[in-house]
């Protein structure tokens, strides 16, 4: 009988160990500034919230196809919550997955209250003490890619709390105090090629920027083998 001769096999936590993280892009956003970048498929964008307590709006995009991005129904039906957190998949408006969140050290995302606007300050509180807006970082951070007024859609905000009471309510400064803590980050994972959208909040009408909005980071990487 021929002599059997063992072949070994790598085990999953020997390929594990021949990944590697290569960072593409690192970034700091100064508060109240936006920021836009691509992102191809299977690259992670971690957001960083570099002082804590610093709220900030996100949009994506399909990059071959701008008509295709972010739904906040179809993602927050799915999730089967407001609160998306890791795990939780943003959706499209064609019903495809964009972005997995892979890590969240925060844990508190919202997905109803939209982003803010010069105009909205004077509906909502009666003045406008924030030096721009969400709204108008958007637009600025959209224009090279041909997107407008007409391409915003309601965000994600990043590290914010709504509070929702059982009879539907919310506080009349919209936000809780910030949950996030220095340091806090969320990783979310490109499931298709995207255009990505920040907007570090420079809000001061209510607390989702702890009424002092700070910087934070963000940093593009992507595993490969070493």
């Amino acid at each position: 009988m021929a002599e059997k001769t063992h072949v070994p096999t790598a085990s999953a936590s020997s390929v594990e160990t021949r990944m590697k993280r290569k960072v593409i892009r690192e970034a700091i956003i100064p508060a109240g500034e936006p920021w836009s970048a691509e992102l191809n498929r299977g690259q992670v964008l971690r957001i960083i919230d570099l002082e804590g307590q610093q709220g900030l709006d996100f949009l994506c995009y399909n990059k071959s196809n701008p008509e295709e991005r972010y739904s906040a129904p179809h993602s927050i039906k799915k999730a089967a919550t407001l609160n998306l957190t890791r795990g939780n998949v943003l959706y499209s408006d064609a019903a495809r997955a964009m972005v997995t969140i892979i890590e969240d050290t925060c844990g508190h995302n919202d997905t109803i209250a939209g982003c803010c606007s010069e105009q909205t300050n004077w509906l909502f509180y009666g003045k406008n003490e924030s030096h721009g807006s969400c709204r108008s970082n958007f637009l600025k951070a959209m224009k090279p890619y041909g997107l407008g007024w007409r391409d915003l859609v309601p965000n994600v905000n990043f590290f914010c709390i709504v509070p929702v009471s059982p009879d539907g309510s919310i506080p009349a400064s919209t936000f809780a105090a910030p949950p996030s803590k220095p340091g806090d980050f969320v990783d979310l994972r490109a499931e298709m090629d995207l255009i990505v959208f920040i907007s570090n909040c420079p809000q001061m009408n209510n607390p989702c920027s702890g009424l002092a909005p700070s910087p934070i980071k963000t940093v593009i990487w992507e595993e490969v083998e070493g």
